[in-house]
């Protein structure tokens, strides 16, 4: 069975519809594992999630979406719109999100950037999205198997049960993470996106460590969507870019 693990499609629906298609990807018998940040910056947020809540239907375990920091801001986004805070405390929550790319999520569910009442709008996407609501709800935390720790920022490397990692650090954690060696006695090796890897070594290509892979090629800011697949114990990676170009490498 083939493990794919794909991370940061911030909107990108077209690539990402378009990286399934090139790794020939088939619901029934691949693993696929998402590591997160679903919506903001790009243009089809709403699009991607009715189609992850569909493919999740007929996959089942088969897909696992993992939780990323911004579809963490938007669930707070929505839910403080419905919210009995403080005007202040959801002028805080909702600016967070409009700041990190949210007003291109919110036009997504067509309000135009004329549309000045921001909570309402989100008000009006609680009402009438209720399976975007669950969804976002009940995404995991990280994803685990016999050999790799699927995550969106990465782990505390100071905690002696990586699990026991706080789960704002699992969205959010960069430079902690990624510049300290890890030494996870179970062996596992972390995969992970948020850190954009032309940060890491230049390139839109993933980051390989011996103990971390980095794999957000930074498709929300012009860069590239891949697709790591682990199969045999043998590593390959697709990417995809706004012109449709991939490229294969195995290591």
């Amino acid at each position: 069975m083939r493990r794919i693990f794909i991370s940061d499609i911030h909107g990108e629906f077209t690539l990402f519809t378009e990286l399934l298609h090139e790794i020939h990807y088939d619901y029934s018998k691949d693993q696929l594992i998402l590591l997160g940040d679903y919506v903001d910056r790009g243009p089809y947020s709403k699009d991607l999630l009715q189609f992850l809540i569909k493919l999740k239907k007929k996959a089942g375990s088969l897909v696992r979406t993992i939780a990323g920091n911004h579809d963490e801001m938007f669930f707070e986004a929505l839910m403080a719109s419905v919210s009995d805070n403080s005007n202040e405390e959801k002028s805080y929550i909702i600016g967070n999100f409009l700041l990190n790319g949210g007003t291109q999520t919110l036009r997504s569910y067509g309000f135009s950037e004329s549309d000045t009442n921001t909570e309402k709008a989100l008000k009006t996407i609680v009402k009438n999205n209720r399976e975007h609501i669950e969804f976002l709800q009940t995404l995991d935390d990280y994803y685990l198997d016999d050999q790799f720790i699927g995550v969106h920022a990465g782990i505390d490397p100071y905690c002696k049960n990586w699990q026991d990692t706080d789960p704002h650090k699992l969205k959010w954690i960069r430079e902690e993470f990624f510049n300290q060696r890890l030494s996870l006695q179970s062996g596992h090796r972390v995969i992970f996106g948020h850190t954009p890897v032309t940060l890491l070594h230049g390139r839109t290509t993933p980051w390989f460590q011996h103990d971390k892979i980095g794999i957000d090629g930074g498709a929300a800011y012009g860069g590239a969507l891949n697709a790591l697949i682990i199969e045999d114990r043998s590593f390959m990676y697709k990417q995809i870019k706004k012109k449709a170009e991939w490229m294969e490498h195995s290591i």
